[in-house]
């Protein structure tokens, strides 16, 4: 009988020490998921935030071109039609900038998440 329970314990324990190994194998394969993810979150908004720069010197550059544009409407010396053009330009290009600017708060709220979900994994022992 004492074996018997012997047996027993050392098998419970051989199970518990296999489940422990697989749940860190488990862990570890998700936080370098959680990693990999986290690090192509952070290229993305890199790219992004790149495009935003570019998109502001287009606004400056369509902001001066309209500054143009208006001195020479004043003079009668461009067509109303191109006026407009100028300013429909210009909008556009800040709505492009709008959105860069969403897709970039996107990207960090999920990179936070990420992040936070990282932290709440089981550290490795």
């Amino acid at each position: 009988m004492q074996q018997q329970l012997k047996t027993e314990a050392v098998l419970k324990k051989t199970l518990a020490e296999q489940e422990l190994g697989r749940l860190k194998l488990i862990h570890g394969n998700e936080t370098r998921s959680l990693k990999a993810t986290v690090e192509r979150l952070e290229n993305q908004e890199l790219h992004i935030s790149q495009q935003i720069d570019g998109q502001k010197r287009r606004i400056r550059l369509a902001e001066e071109m309209l500054q143009k544009y208006r001195f020479l409407s004043a003079n009668d010396a461009v067509p109303k039609q191109e006026m407009m053009n100028v300013k429909a330009e210009l909008l556009e290009q800040k709505a492009k900038l709008d959105a860069y600017r969403r897709e970039e708060v996107g990207l960090l709220q999920e990179i936070r998440t990420q992040n936070l979900t990282l932290a709440s994994l089981p550290q490795a022992a």
